[in-house]
């Protein structure tokens, strides 16, 4: 059976479409056009999806019809001519085979129509591969429903499918190729439009060079290629890999209308089986050939720019060096100069198997040529339903209708214009960076020519199928810009274009290669010394090679701080002969000491003892320090082992509450005072500041009014036998200082001999008792970090103990890393100046002035681009651009501005981003390299508060673009996610009193409240653990027995994510958003133990969560502020920067005390240095307050950056200015 297949279309609901792209629209228009087969487009759109299912039914091997009681009432319309009222879109009798021409639409035995759907979608992918940004489209061909529910499955766990027909996937390509074959292997994965510039396979702006490069190993799971609107076969055949390949045009329509604009010739049984066939073997009786655009009418046919009206063949391009002449940036270089690049053929060539084409133009383009006017006017319209109606679908017309027989029905201009067509007798002007070519048909003085000659076509013989088009032609420049009419098109308007010679018939001219690109190398960071230091600068080198201590080294952003101390690590273990197990080395967050420790053994390979390295938190070392107290097993962790069904644990272990934990002992405390939850939360700070400064309940610095609630807290703890967070480090105070002279390792509470700090700057009080009960003289003491970092005044932290480490140890050598491999050099003189209005801030004063006294000479840097920065840093990039200040109206829109900045600096999220037609201010990219674009990982958005994350979230959840959460959550204080942690615990410490007490309390165990107080009571009275008690009782606590001994016996069978997954199932609660959280969290965990260490030592930096695109790995990272320190990013965003939340207040009118105000400088000046290439800061000139809105100023820190560093823009997304009174119509921008 012949037939017309267009496998590639999109729903209403995919970005930019037509909201008529329903079921019974496909089918209506796919009646008019004369295609059997029509892609369904969207599979992975769960509303989509549904509306399939119930729309349409099973017809042959994995294909669908429409249901007929939504196809019956468009069979029964009025036909599409101008017959007025009937019964049916009824085509003419001598439309059928008997006349010679092609059966447009076969029909099923009851006569009704055979159109076919097929489950297809595309898929978006950006991700970075081989150092570049690739964004690429895959068309994904399934055999049934079914399929497409699983494969969506799969994909959900990586991304957002519900916001966007067409997904966006941080995901590499291979991956995606891998995921469809296990989800299905019947699944035909077609690289979609090959050659768009911007999302494409072989795309200019971020493509690949092979199919091989691309998806690897399964390369040869790719059978077939979309071609695209911008090239034909005849380009495609340059490239000898390409003759493999079946070669397949589709439309990508958008709208119902645009249906088979380009389309499939097939020969086979209608079915899906056959289809695949086709496709895979090439098989020249089964696969006929396709049905083309002029390539010139393609949007991206020629190089260009459509701002500045440059339209270019390729060669002008690299005679200009790809730069534009109006604007200085680089042109988007077309799909005609990307063939000539990677063609390794000549014009002309053409391989044993092609299949045959035809270039065709749309039916509405060729009445509007015939009548000189716009294709959408009603004259166009009313014609082309004319054509259809009378002499069959409009294919049929374009390809087999006898030319009289057009000319009697739509006159003779009409018909001229499709012979010029079939012929290939056409002018062009190529379409370029995003706008559609013009075929140009007729022009005004021929159509006045033949207007005059009804009978042209009288006694002419009838024309059948023309051949396909297949000579070379040279092409020929445009002669003005492309108008809004056809008639208009070709009436030079200005603006630089090829040059103007006559227009002439399609045509191509060779061009040669494009000549290559020279890019500068980078600067080298190390010396090129021989040895282990030699991969570092002189200044790294001295603080690393240091003979003795205590070092202290003063590293500002961007310096190699972490680079520094992995090579002091690794110098001490392979240079100077230290055991790995008698060192320790304190990071801020488990996640740095991760990171540490891997790089350490990347340095040093496979060497003996590397497992007994100490490196981890204040509190993490502290914590095992303590176990091992208990059980003489240092690196013991939290909870010990499970102990199954026991009474007792097999030995002592220790149980720490977390922040919501401790908070609700407090407040049990105060409830028994009668003072209320009131001040809760500052209470429990203000304790908390206490420990950190090392004040028990009976220190005579505790205000009088806190001592009694604060020794009641203490005794609370006790009680049940608990610490909080900040108990871990001052009970690790009450331990032996040093390991027992000549005893082996791990012999005493404090194993190490060598200890290095990082971060040093936001260390407390009781951490700086820590290391100097630990380092003794000191000698072995390496510490690291930068005073204008100091970020934690908050928690207790202060920077001025880097001036009194210099006062406890006069012989401390200092070192000071000057040299920022980071940071552009606008980027670090702007936060230099920030910071510089901090009084005192550098640590010179910090310590009277030793400082420069004691500084370690060490050579100066290398003479080249930089400046001096905040702590005299040198840059040693590019001066690179401005910083960007956008002020958008509120904070709705703020975080509309921040996504679809994303959006541009990947070079287009979407095809409409691409080439600008989002209906937001467009600036260009930023040049950043050979693709010229950002990957998603990239990017980083900072804000000052959790709060802010939330409202950001929701845009990109809209917008549909890939991101991760960074930084501590409130759900983990949702009561969900309570009971579900202390039920854990309960599973690993069964003499855990409080928790058990509390889950048994909670409702979840199945028991009453007052069951709950019995047993503490109980236990109370007989000093047992309640455990004993609940064993004892039994009764109506054996089902809570047992269920704690059937998850015991699966600890070791069952991962966290599992097991509390098991539990949520049991209480009704896996659809929680909160515990939906949780799993997410636990996944990431080896065991239950891990999980719950994790959670209650989990720094602010720790906490990842990552978005509703699952395990991608190209995602954006969304964090707060101080989640930001130690990190970097090529581009970063700040939100929030308002008076009020940067430097963050109360409320309105209060007045922050000048340390506050420093502390919010310096957070400030670490969001800035975050950034490598591209920061921009982001304001609101309205922000939602309390519930109410209120006018927003900008934060007075952006009045400390020079002028010459900050450029400001207005954001608006209509991209016009507005009068900034309608906040409200923000809330309902199209991204919404």
């Amino acid at each position: 059976m012949q037939f017309i297949a267009d496998l590639h279309i999109h729903s209403r609901y995919s970005r930019a479409t037509s909201k008529d792209a329903t079921p019974e629209n496909l089918y209506r228009w796919a009646l008019y056009k004369g295609v059997t087969l029509v892609g369904s487009g969207d599979f992975t759109h769960p509303a989509w999806r549904e509306e399939l299912k119930n729309k349409l039914e099973p017809a042959e091997d994995g294909l669908y019809r429409l249901k007929e009681e939504f196809s019956r009432p468009v069979d029964e319309e009025p036909g599409p001519g101008p017959a007025g009222p009937g019964k049916g879109a009824r085509w003419p009798a001598d439309m059928g085979t008997s006349a010679g021409w092609f059966s447009s639409i076969p029909s099923e035995a009851s006569g009704r129509p055979a159109v076919r759907f097929i489950i297809s979608g595309e898929i978006s992918t950006i991700y970075k591969k081989n150092g570049r940004v690739r964004k690429i489209h895959h068309l994904i061909l399934l055999p049934d429903l079914e399929a497409a529910e699983a494969l969506s499955r799969r994909l959900e766990e990586i991304g957002n499918l519900h916001s966007d027909g067409r997904p966006i996937l941080g995901l590499d390509s291979r991956q995606l190729l891998e995921m469809t074959l296990e989800a299905c292997p019947e699944a035909v994965f077609i690289p979609a439009h090959i050659w768009t510039p911007h999302f494409s396979l072989f795309g200019a702006k971020s493509g690949f060079d092979s199919l091989e490069e691309c998806f690897g190993d399964l390369a040869g799971y790719i059978y077939a290629v979309e071609t695209g609107l911008s090239s034909d076969p005849p380009m495609n055949w340059r490239l000898a890999a390409l003759d493999r390949l079946t070669l397949v045009s589709n439309s990508d329509a958008h709208s119902p209308r645009n249906l088979a604009r380009e389309a499939n010739l097939f020969n086979t049984e209608l079915s899906y089986p056959s289809i695949r066939r086709a496709l895979r073997d090439r098989d020249g009786k089964e696969f006929l050939g396709t049905l083309e655009f002029f390539p010139e009418e393609g949007k991206y046919h020629y190089d260009g720019h459509r701002n500045c009206r440059v339209r270019w063949r390729p060669a002008q391009t690299r005679e200009a060096g790809g730069v534009c002449p109006v604007c200085g940036k680089r042109v988007t270089v077309g799909v005609l100069h990307r063939v000539e690049e990677l063609a390794d053929r000549g014009e002309g060539f053409r391989p044993a198997t092609a299949r045959p084409f035809e270039s065709l133009v749309p039916l509405p383009e060729v009445i509007a040529a015939a009548l000189g006017s716009g294709v959408a006017t009603k004259r166009v319209t009313r014609l082309y339903f004319d054509l259809i109606g009378r002499l069959g679908p409009e294919l049929a017309v374009l390809r087999e209708a006898p030319l009289e027989a057009i000319a009697r029905v739509g006159g003779s201009l009409v018909a001229e214009a499709v012979r010029r067509m079939r012929t290939g007798e056409v002018d062009v002007q190529p379409g370029f960076d995003g706008e559609y070519g013009k075929i140009l048909l007729l022009r005004p003085e021929e159509r006045q020519l033949f207007s005059g000659e009804p009978s042209l076509f009288a006694g002419e013989a009838v024309t059948g199928p023309v051949a396909a088009i297949e000579e070379k032609h040279p092409e020929i420049g445009a002669t003005g810009p492309a108008g809004a009419t056809l008639e208009e098109a070709g009436a030079g308007q200005g603006g630089i274009f090829a040059p103007q010679v006559p227009a002439g018939r399609r045509t191509r001219h060779p061009e040669t290669a494009a000549s290559a690109v020279i890019r500068p190398a980078p600067v080298p960071a190390g010396s090129g010394g021989p040895g282990l230091t030699g991969a570092l600068n002189p200044e790294q080198q001295s603080a690393v090679t240091a003979a003795t201590g205590p070092v202290v080294v003063i590293a500002g952003p961007g310096t190699g701080k972490t680079r520094t101390l992995v090579y002091r690590l690794a110098y001490l273990i392979k240079e100077r002969g230290v055991a790995p197990g008698e060192i320790a080395a304190v990071t801020f967050t488990n996640k740095a000491a991760a990171e540490i420790r891997q790089r350490v053994a990347d340095l040093l390979g496979d060497r003996d003892g590397m497992e007994s390295l100490t490196v981890g938190t204040f509190h993490s070392i502290c914590l095992d320090l303590l176990q091992s107290s208990l059980t003489g097993s240092p690196g013991a962790d939290l909870q010990g082992k499970p102990v199954g069904t026991t009474d007792t644990p097999a030995s002592p272990r220790l149980t720490v509450v977390d922040e919501a934990d401790a908070r609700e002992i407090l407040a049990g405390v105060l409830a028994e005072k009668g003072t209320g939850r009131r001040g809760l939360p500052g209470l429990q700070r203000r304790i908390s500041l206490l420990k950190s400064r090392g004040l028990l309940p009976d220190s005579p610095e505790v205000p009088a009014d806190l001592r009694p609630i604060y020794r009641a807290y203490q005794e609370r703890l006790a009680a049940y036998g608990v610490l909080d967070y900040d108990d871990i480090l001052l009970k690790a105070l009450e331990l032996p200082a040093l390991r027992p002279e000549g005893a082996p390792a791990f012999q005493g509470p404090v194993p190490f001999t060598h200890l290095l700090v990082d971060e040093f700057q936001d260390v407390n009080a009781v951490q700086y008792r820590l290391v100097k009960k630990w380092t003794g003289d000191g000698k072995n003491l390496f510490v690291i970090g930068d005073p204008d970092q100091a970020i934690y005044g908050f928690r207790g932290a202060d920077y001025r103990f880097f001036g009194q480490l210099l006062e406890d140890f006069p012989a401390a050598r200092v070192f000071r890393l000057t040299r920022n491999y980071r940071s552009t050099p606008v980027i670090l003189r702007a936060a230099a100046a920030v910071v510089a209005h901090n009084p005192g801030g550098d640590l010179r004063a910090a310590a009277g002035g030793e400082l420069a006294a004691t500084t370690a000479s060490t050579t100066s840097p290398a003479a080249g681009p930089g400046i001096s920065g905040g702590g005299g840093l040198v840059a040693t990039r590019p001066e690179g651009g401005p910083i960007l200040h956008l002020e958008a109206p509120g904070e709705t829109a703020a975080g509309i501005a921040i996504v679809r900045e994303i959006g541009r600096l990947v070079g287009g999220a979407t095809m409409l981003q691409a080439h600008g037609q989002d209906g937001g201010t467009w600036r260009e990219g930023p040049e950043t390299g050979s693709d010229g674009a950002y990957g998603f990982s990239d990017i980083a958005v900072l804000c000052r508060t959790g709060h802010q994350l939330k409202a950001l979230e929701e845009c990109f959840l809209k917008e549909g673009l890939p991101y991760r959460i960074v930084g501590r959550e409130s759900f983990l204080e949702e009561r969900p996610v309570r009971e579900a942690l202390a039920f854990c615990r309960c599973l690993v410490n069964p003499e855990d009193d409080f928790h058990l007490l509390k889950y048994l309390g909670s409702g979840s165990a199945g028991v009453g409240e007052e069951v709950a107080i019995q047993v503490r009571e109980t236990a109370l009275k007989r000093g047992v653990p309640a455990w004993l008690v609940i064993r004892e009782l039994a009764g109506e606590l054996q089902n809570f027995i047992n269920s704690l001994e059937a998850y015991r016996a699966a600890l070791d069978k069952q991962s966290p994510a599992e097991l509390l997954a098991r539990w949520a199932g049991e209480h009704g609660l896996l659809d929680e958003p909160s515990i939906s959280r949780l799993l997410r969290v636990a996944e990431r965990f080896p065991d239950l133990s891990a999980f719950l260490r994790g959670v209650v030592l989990a720094g602010e930096a720790d906490h990842e969560r990552p978005g509703n695109n699952g395990a991608s790995p190209e995602v954006v990272t969304l964090m707060t502020l101080h989640a930001a320190k130690g990190l970097e990013f090529p581009a970063v965003f700040i939100a929030g920067v308002e008076d009020g939340l940067l430097p963050l207040k109360e409320g309105p009118g209060v007045t922050l005390s000048p340390e506050e105000m420093a502390e919010e400088r310096r957070l400030f000046y670490v969001g800035m240095t975050r950034a490598r290439e591209l920061l921009v800061l982001v304001s609101s000139r309205r922000r939602e307050l309390r519930g109410t809105v209120v006018p927003a100023e900008p934060s007075p820190f952006l009045g400390e950056i020079p002028a010459d560093c900050l450029v400001r823009e207005t954001w608006d997304a209509r991209g016009k200015k507005k009068n900034g009174k309608d906040e409200e119509k923000y809330q309902q921008l199209s991204l919404f």
